[in-house]
C-alpha cells in the first residue's frame, strides 16, 4: 500500500503539470484561431458591404435608365 501511495504521490503532480502546460497550449492556439476567424469576418463583411453599394449603384442607374425610357 506504501509503494501505490509513494507512486501517487510522485506521479500527481507530473500528470497535474503535464494537463497545465497542454490546456495552456490549446488555449493559445484557440486564440490564434478566434483572431484568424475574427480577420476572416471582418474582411467578409467589408467585402460584402462593398458589393451592396455597388448592386445599389447599378440598381440606382437601371432605374434612372427606365424612367428615362419612359419619359420618351
Amino acid at each position: 500500500m506504501n509503494v501505490l501511495l509513494s507512486i501517487a504521490a510522485i506521479a500527481n503532480p507530473l500528470i497535474t503539470a503535464t494537463l497545465t502546460v497542454l490546456f495552456y497550449l490549446e488555449r493559445k492556439k484557440l486564440e490564434e484561431r478566434n483572431i484568424a476567424l475574427e480577420k476572416k469576418l471582418n474582411e467578409s463583411s467589408q467585402l460584402v458591404s462593398e458589393r451592396v453599394i455597388e448592386l445599389s449603384n447599378s440598381l440606382k442607374d437601371v432605374s434612372t435608365t427606365i424612367e428615362k425610357s419612359l419619359t420618351i
